[in-house]
Formats: C-alpha cells, structure tokens, sequence
C-alpha cells in the first residue's frame, strides 16, 4: 500500500505465485506443486536493486513458508528471468499472470497451492484529484477496474485457475 495523505490508491487484483519450469525440467509435470519438492532445486531470481540491500520479499516469503530458497541465477527483472528459465532449463516462481506472457508449450506453469503469499496489483494517482482532466482518467480507470475484477469474479477464463487453484482474487463488493 502506498500510505500517504496525498496519493489515493486502489486494489486491482491479488494473485498468487506459480511455478515455471522448463519442459524439459523434472518439475515441469501436471498437477501441483508442493513447495518442498522445490528443497535443493537452484531458482532462477529477480536482483532487486531498488530495495535495500538488494533485499527480495518473494525470497523472505518462501522462508516464511519453510522453504530455504536455493537461487541458481539472478535476473535483472521479471523478464529476464523467464527469459533465463526458457533458455538455461530451469525453474523459477513467477506472478501468475506470467502465463499470460508466455507462448503455450514454452514453459510448464504449476500452482504452487501450499504458498499462500500473493502479489497485490494497485492503481495510484495524486489526491485528491485535482484537475477535470485527472477526474475524467479516473472515471474511466474506476470503469476499467470495475469490469475487470468482475470479470474475474466470474472465474470463465482458463487461465484464472491452475490445477484446481484459483489465481486471482479481487476485494468484495
């Protein structure tokens, strides 16, 4: 959350991680996966220069959930480690909503149903508006976020759900 008086914000979506592994990876099987088939296994992972000390929540969270991540390679963004995943072999936990980005059979994508951490998507602006140009934006970015997280609350697209588990959620009405 952004926390200041003078930016407003609003939750888009939450979604969870997944697995992404290289088809020709052991991981890259149907079904779920379990975190601690993951124990040992090097992961491709984002460098996040912009946090202090290069510190990475995705890396915390999986200790929190009891697995001591292994980082096989690091990646300067989201990108590039699909990118290292797809080329070196190897396995990484990724947004959800990088399946999306992904050509069908290029990577295997595995719900990860035992890592309840979640990425939150948010809109922020300046506040309160100040402007008619910025109140028209938000009326529209209000609509769009509207359609959208109905739209998911439908769950009718295939890939909102992998392997039983639903990959997004949006606050309720």
């Amino acid at each position: 959350h952004i926390g200041s008086a003078r930016l407003a914000e609003r939750l888009v979506h939450k979604e969870r991680y997944v697995l992404a592994a290289h088809p020709q990876h052991r991981l890259a099987v149907s079904g779920a996966a379990s975190l601690p088939e993951l124990t040992g296994e090097p992961l491709v992972c984002v460098l996040r220069q912009d946090n202090a000390n290069n510190h990475n929540p995705l890396l915390h969270q999986l200790r929190q959930h009891g697995l001591e991540p292994v980082v096989g390679q690091w990646a300067s963004s989201p990108e590039e480690m699909l990118d290292l995943v797809t080329v070196s072999g190897g396995v990484c936990i990724t947004p959800a909503s990088s399946i999306l980005l992904i050509p069908p059979g290029d990577l295997v994508f595995r719900a990860l149903p035992d890592f309840a951490s979640e990425l939150e998507l948010a809109a922020g602006w300046s506040a309160p508006p100040s402007s008619p140009l910025l109140d028209a934006f938000l009326t529209c970015l209000h609509g769009a976020i509207d359609r959208h997280q109905a739209h998911i609350r439908a769950q009718r697209e295939s890939w909102m759900v992998l392997d039983g588990v639903s990959l997004y959620t949006v606050p309720p009405l």
